[in-house]
């Protein structure tokens, strides 16, 4: 050997005498969601002249150094043409899963595999048609919710709570499952419910229902009898409750109140729902002593004498 050489260029003939060497990455399991981007790392030393292929385990070549080889243009080498040769795949797929082996072609070749495993966020399939629940009083409910993605989510209930706290109003959480039964519904059970699909891939699917219970309307009268000074103004007051909503009117005396009488302001008319109040302020010139007033609800009348 030539003693003038300096020491780099020895280093370098020792260098380029190594063999090729493979680094173990800290995982060999990688996820990727599903429609983003998966890189898949392999990191060669001492290259030299040898090659990087990349490959499923089926066999089949997709990158030959920094080429892609199939046509799928998902595919590609992001390199530094150093160490760094990893699998880029783009938008990836479900039927992207599997084994991927980072290779060199030495004699025999170096061989390293990694697993992707694509996930996929919940999706709720039930068509959307069903989302209002109508359920006569003491029937069965049935809420149904199915799902899909990977892994298979799970499904839990919850109902919208009306108690506020600090932290604003808080969902209960009343079930699990693909289905949920509300046995002799009461109308208490009205209200919104909730179906959440999580399998922890991001976003959760949530879907709502909005659950009416079905009784026959009921009127309450808060006085049944009132007195006033002639000429004065007062309120009659009903409270009426009931799904669906019904038609309600006022009865004077056998007359119904009808819009022309409204329209002539001497009655005024208050509408709150659920539950639902209906108010006249009268004034009394317009009625004789001792006259009567009448709500109705369809064919339900309660009378105030």
């Amino acid at each position: 050997m030539d003693e003038s050489r300096t020491v780099s260029e020895r280093q370098d003939i020792l260098c380029a005498g190594r063999s090729p060497t493979v680094e173990e990455p800290r995982t060999i399991e990688f996820k990727a969601t599903e429609g983003r981007t998966a890189i898949l790392p392999c990191r060669v030393r001492d290259l030299g002249q040898h090659k990087v292929v990349w490959a499923d385990t089926f066999t089949t070549t997709l990158t030959f150094k920094d080429r892609r080889v199939i046509d799928d243009d998902r595919f590609s080498v992001d390199t530094n043409f150093k160490n760094k040769w990893d699998l880029r795949i783009e938008k990836v797929k479900l039927s992207d899963s599997g084994g991927y082996i980072c290779s060199v072609n030495t004699e025999p070749p170096i061989k390293h595999t990694v697993q992707l495993t694509v996930v996929v966020p919940p999706r709720i399939t039930r068509p959307s048609h069903d989302k209002e629940i109508n359920v006569p009083e003491f029937d069965k409910a049935e809420l149904t919710c199915e799902a899909e993605g990977k892994p298979k989510p799970n499904i839990s209930w919850t109902r919208q709570s009306h108690v506020e706290t600090q932290a604003g109003s808080q969902n209960i959480v009343i079930g699990t499952g693909e289905t949920l039964i509300i046995h002799n519904a009461s109308r208490e059970c009205a209200g919104v419910y909730y179906c959440e699909a999580d399998n922890g891939v991001l976003p959760s699917a949530r879907r709502t229902f909005d659950v009416k219970v079905q009784f026959p309307p009921q009127i309450h009268l808060a006085n049944k009898r009132l007195g006033q000074v002639l000429g004065k103004d007062t309120v009659l007051e009903c409270i009426i409750s009931g799904q669906p909503t019904s038609q309600v009117y006022w009865v004077f005396e056998g007359r119904q109140l009808d819009k022309a009488t409204y329209e002539r302001k001497k009655y005024q008319l208050c509408l709150s729902v659920s539950p639902m109040t209906l108010c006249y302020g009268v004034d009394l010139s317009s009625f004789s002593l001792g006259g009567s007033i009448s709500t109705k609800i369809d064919d339900v009348s309660e009378k105030g004498r």
